[in-house]
């Protein structure tokens, strides 16, 4: 058995508290301009793209992701995340807007329409998100998992390619 990143051709991310700090202390951030990258999103996301990977972010549209439904919110909200990773290769953006269908996290729906979409088998994606519905969404797919954290600060080091040049 090889390790965790064995065979991996596509990345998905969760943005939210993932890829972007859009919440302190458990409450969203009213203001768009107060969103920002997380620590080493940037660089990770350039040097994957370089190497080879696709790679995909997925979000459930929710009141506590963005303050309320209004649909300037998710505008605003969607503006600032696409600029932030405008550099970063981010392949493409997938969401859920309602609640228990399908698609919405943790059922697998989103990850079915990107290992589709990217004609890649399941074996060969990696999800990476921060929280417990993340984790339980790439069990639910049959998916590869990392927690955020470790991704970014310890695991990622063992991607097979010379991922941290710096």
């Amino acid at each position: 058995m090889g390790n965790l990143y064995d065979r991996v051709k596509l990345v998905v991310f969760s943005i939210h508290d993932t890829l972007v700090q859009n919440t302190k202390d458990g409450v969203a951030l009213e203001r768009a301009e107060d969103i920002t990258l997380k620590p080493r999103v940037r660089p990770i996301l350039k040097k994957l793209s370089s190497e080879g990977y696709f790679i995909t972010g997925v979000i459930n549209i929710t009141e506590e992701v963005f303050g309320g439904i209004k649909s300037e919110h998710v505008i605003n909200y969607f503006s600032t995340v696409s600029y932030l990773l405008v550099d970063c290769k981010l392949d493409e953006m997938y969401y859920s807007w309602k609640n228990g269908s399908n698609r919405w996290m943790p059922f697998p729906g989103m990850i079915n329409d990107i290992s589709f979409d990217y004609n890649v088998p399941k074996d060969n994606i990696l999800f990476v998100g921060s929280s417990d519905t993340d984790w339980v969404t790439a069990q639910s797919a049959g998916i590869r998992f990392a927690y955020s954290e470790d991704f970014f600060n310890h695991l990622v080091v063992r991607i097979p390619c010379d991922f941290l040049e710096q």
